[in-house]
């Protein structure tokens, strides 16, 4: 019947949200005219930093084409990194990291003469730009950063909600627990702090990152738009259209479950 995995194992109140969306913000289509191949009112060049239509080219009475090759030659190419590839995650800092902070010698100054409970009463209220720079300041603060402040990072990390695969994708994103972090399982001590730095570089993450940013730009528009079109005259059909048609997709979904319980 044509309907993907991932939407057999959705519930009835996230396929009535893909509905809804798709008949108040209408449905996305290929191409590069008249803002197609992008969801309406999202500004992509704005909010991903790149524009994908910039890479369209449509000759005269021909299909459009997506000039890959071209993307894959520019600045741009880390658009075409898959956004699921992760950065491994160590569950302990290496022998090699902590003698590259060896054991620091004495020191004077106002910052890290401090007792280390207080370290970490400053650290906890840090956001993760100012965290970064302070841990960077010099090798106690580097040491620290490598130890005991690890669950800082953490906290940095799973603050950032693209940058761990997801616990119960379809296909499964979370595969290897040796190296992927797991945002309960993984240990709190373990190299967050490389992680933290990973996910940042890679072009993988950069480009989930952009998708994030742009799915949140359109839930955003299209809780702007649906609050306008609730207190429009026309909202109590287009609610029913969007019942029937989330009953229509639900009745197909379990037409396909009993065929293939059947084989």
């Amino acid at each position: 019947m044509g309907i993907p995995l991932v939407y057999q194992k959705m519930r009835a109140d996230h396929i009535r949200l893909i509905v809804g969306f798709e008949l108040i913000m209408n449905k996305c289509e290929g191409g590069p005219y008249d803002g197609m191949s992008r969801i309406p009112n999202v500004d992509y060049a704005k909010v991903g930093g790149v524009d994908p239509e910039d890479y369209w080219k449509m000759p005269m009475l021909q299909e459009g084409r997506f000039e890959w090759r071209t993307v894959k030659a520019s600045k741009d190419a880390w658009i075409l990194a898959r956004p699921n590839i992760f950065p491994r995650f160590y569950p302990e800092v290496s022998d090699g990291r902590l003698a590259s902070v060896a054991e620091p010698d004495e020191t004077s100054d106002v910052l890290t003469t401090l007792p280390i409970d207080i370290i970490h009463a400053l650290v906890s209220v840090l956001d993760m730009k100012t965290f970064i720079f302070l841990v960077s300041t010099c090798r106690t603060m580097r040491r620290y950063a490598f130890t005991s402040l690890q669950p800082y990072a953490r906290k940095h990390v799973l603050d950032l909600p693209w940058t761990t695969p997801f616990l119960d994708s379809d296909p499964p994103e979370f595969i290897d627990s040796q190296k992927q972090a797991h945002r309960v399982d993984s240990p709190h001590d373990g190299d967050w702090l490389l992680y933290l730095s990973h996910v940042h570089r890679t072009d993988s993450m950069r480009e989930r990152r952009r998708i994030w940013t742009i799915c949140e730009e359109a839930k955003k528009q299209y809780a702007k738009y649906r609050q306008i079109v609730g207190q429009q005259e026309r909202w109590p059909k287009l609610e029913a259209k969007i019942d029937k048609k989330t009953m229509n997709v639900l009745a197909a979904m379990l037409a396909l479950r009993a065929d293939r319980s059947r084989r």
